[in-house]
C-alpha cells in the first residue's frame, strides 16, 4: 500500500505540476512563454510548448522542494513539544484510572434514570444539596 501511495502521490505531483505551468503560459501569462505566444500549438514530443512545460514545471519542482525542506525543518522544531503533550495526554488517561481505582467515590458524578442520563442541577436542592449527595435525589430505590 505505501509504494503505491507513494506512487500516485508522484504521479499527481508532476500532473499539478504540468497543468499549473500551462494554466500560467496560457491564460494569465502568455508573454512568459520562451519563443512568444505564437509557440502554444507546438505541443509535440520535441515542440516548443513542451519545452516550456518542462522548463517551468521543473522551476516550480525546485520551488515546490525548497518549500518542503523548510516546512520539515519546522516539523523537526516542534516534534519533542508534540510528544511531550501527547506523552502528558497518555498520563494524564492512566493517572485517572488508577486515581478512580484507589478511590472509587471520587471525581465526576452522573445522575442516572434508568437508561437515561439526567442533569444533576435538577434533582438537588439548591439550599443545602451537594454534589456528593447527587445519587440520593434522582436514583430510584
Amino acid at each position: 500500500v505505501g509504494l503505491l501511495f507513494y506512487l500516485a502521490n508522484t504521479v499527481a505531483t508532476s500532473m499539478y505540476l504540468v497543468g499549473g505551468v500551462e494554466i500560467l503560459l496560457l491564460y494569465i501569462f502568455p508573454g512568459l512563454t520562451i519563443g512568444g505566444p505564437e509557440v502554444h500549438s507546438q505541443t509535440g514530443t520535441f515542440g516548443m510548448m513542451t519545452n516550456n512545460l518542462r522548463f517551468y514545471s521543473t522551476i516550480l519542482l525546485l520551488l515546490e522542494f525548497l518549500i518542503v525542506a523548510m516546512g520539515v525543518k519546522f516539523v523537526q522544531m516542534l516534534a519533542p513539544v508534540s510528544l511531550v503533550c501527547v506523552i502528558l495526554s497518555i498520563l494524564a488517561c492512566y493517572a485517572g484510572g488508577i486515581e478512580k481505582t484507589l478511590n472509587p467515590d471520587a471525581g465526576q458524578r452522573v445522575c442516572m434514570y434508568g437508561d437515561h442520563l439526567l442533569q444533576s442541577k435538577f434533582f438537588i436542592p439548591r439550599d443545602n444539596g451537594s454534589v456528593y449527595d447527587m445519587c440520593d435525589y434522582c436514583t430510584p430505590k
